[in-house]
């Protein structure tokens, strides 16, 4: 019995850490969307993200496909490193960090 009681509060333990790691990371993922696409600053404020984030997870990240990608033109595809097909160039922060990096200025 305690044995029992032990594992489930191990389990839980568990899952509200991964759960707060997922709230920063989507948090800090939508105040970069916010930066890069010049989203106002009232609709991504700071404390304002983990709290949306936490509340309303999936159409945070919704938003943040609709902000970072033209589905009207592109299907999404499901297990690729953008979302999209490979054929479609996206720009990603680690270009202009390689870009940077080979003596270059990003744009």
């Amino acid at each position: 019995m305690w044995i029992f009681i032990y594992s489930s509060i191990l389990v839980l333990i568990a899952d509200l850490c991964l759960y707060g790691y997922f709230i920063y990371l989507t948090s800090k993922t939508r105040r970069l969307v916010c930066e890069e696409f010049n989203i106002d600053h009232y609709s991504c404020m700071m404390y304002h993200d983990e709290i949306v984030s936490f509340f309303l997870a999936p159409f945070v990240v919704a938003q943040m496909g609709r902000h970072t990608a033209d589905y009207d033109t592109y299907v999404g595809n499901f297990c690729t490193k953008t979302g999209l097909s490979d054929h479609v160039e996206v720009k990603l922060p680690s270009d202009e960090v390689e870009y940077r990096a080979m003596g270059g200025v990003a744009v």
